[in-house]
């Protein structure tokens, strides 16, 4: 008897149990909007449902409640990550196919569009990259070059080496199978003529390859680079194509810094030990976001990845860099090398208004006066960026 009641205890315990735990995402519903959505898995999540007022509309009352659901349920984003974690730690895998890791834990970001998986590392190891196209990108870049001398005379174009052109022997060996034995940039300059675009064009590939010996030059679970490749890239412009001096040491910190496509990866750790410029042990004035363009209001918040720097210490030459989104890591390295470094993504320059696109160019180069401008773009946009940089908010076309 006593048997039987202990038997009937555990079997209400256990039903308990499970009931308990079905529980708990009702319990712990999120009502609103879930902010946890955006941060690890780069979407919105889904709209409540409308009450309907129409045969059509009740006929989809169903679905837009299922998808609420599924996004607002208690824990979910926990669970998400607790998923994520497990298939990595079991089977090196990620959640989505805009991200991949390779050899020796590097991770790679292989598109910028889920719709179109591996594209951005099919381009830059030269995966159906014809003769045309690379004629094309000649041609483009001689036109931008041109018109970027007609703004201002000392005009460079930087093209960044990213992972798959760095660190090739780390891609998948599947992925690797797929290239070509030259990649796209390798076989871009092999055919570029001596003239002023070669003269103009820099791609600090080799000075990074170099660095490599001194740590990661893009850190390993990152798409952008940040520290040690970013700072021999300035130096190699600021000193090896402008023969500037270095008017400063540059004391460094060394900092963990999540990676830039965590989001990508939600519950996967990314942690890398990168090495920073120590600013405020430098003298240096640096300034990063809307804030630093009080003067500009609105058009600032707009435009957001933003860099001011002042170095005292560095005489009175002012830099000005246009860039893609590689640009904010490298503007602060320059602080030994000039006074003055104003940095803009162009990202988001045709958000602006036609008057405050008229008022950014006048800004930064009638206003500000620069004496070099670097445009900054990495070699997986070497096809489209010189089109987006000759794009009316800054050429004014």
């Amino acid at each position: 008897m006593l048997r039987l009641g202990l038997v009937r205890l555990c079997h209400l315990l256990f039903i308990g149990a499970c009931f308990g735990l079905l529980a708990v995402p009702l319990v712990t519903h999120n009502w609103r909007r879930d902010p946890g959505i955006v941060s690890t898995e780069n979407r919105e999540a889904a709209s409540p449902p409308v009450w309907p007022r129409s045969w059509r509309a009740l006929t989809v009352w169903p679905k837009q409640a299922d998808a609420y659901l599924a996004d607002h349920f208690g824990q979910r984003t926990a669970m998400v990550k607790a998923f994520n974690r497990i298939r990595y730690r079991l089977f090196g895998e990620t959640p989505n196919e805009q991200t991949v890791f390779g050899l020796h834990g590097r991770l790679f970001f292989t598109s910028h569009s889920a719709a179109s998986p591996y594209s951005l590392i099919s381009f830059i190891c030269g995966f159906g990259v014809d003769d045309a196209m690379l004629q094309r990108v000649a041609a483009d870049l001689n036109t931008f070059l041109q018109q970027a001398k007609s703004w201002v005379p000392e005009s460079y174009l930087m093209v960044v080496p990213t992972s798959p052109a760095l660190c090739f022997k780390d891609l998948p060996p599947w992925l690797q199978a797929q290239c070509p034995p030259a990649n796209t940039m390798d076989r871009f300059l092999l055919r570029l003529p001596q003239g002023e675009l070669r003269s103009r064009l820099l791609y600090p590939l080799s000075a990074m390859l170099a660095a490599k010996s001194q740590g990661e030059v893009i850190p390993l679970t990152n798409f952008h680079w940040m520290g040690l490749g970013a700072e021999v890239a300035a130096a190699s412009f600021a000193e090896g194509r402008l023969g500037l001096p270095r008017r400063m040491a540059f004391p460094t910190r060394e900092e963990i810094e999540p990676s830039d496509i965590a989001h990508f990866i939600p519950g996967i750790p990314t942690g890398n030990v990168v090495r920073l410029p120590d600013f405020n042990a430098a003298g240096v004035d640096y300034c990063w976001g809307a804030r630093c363009f009080p003067e500009w209001g609105s058009m600032a918040e707009v435009i957001s990845d933003l860099s001011r720097v002042r170095s005292p210490r560095a005489g009175d030459k002012k830099l000005l860099i246009l860039s893609d989104s590689f640009g904010k890591e490298i503007a602060g390295w320059f602080a030994p090398y000039f006074g003055s470094v104003w940095h803009f993504s162009v990202s988001n320059l045709g958000r602006l208004p036609a008057d405050e696109q008229q008022a950014f160019r006048r800004h930064i180069f009638t206003e500000y006066r620069p004496d070099t401008v670097l445009y900054v773009f990495h070699d997986g946009s070497v096809d489209y960026g010189p089109r987006v940089f000759g794009a009316p908010a800054i050429s004014g076309r």
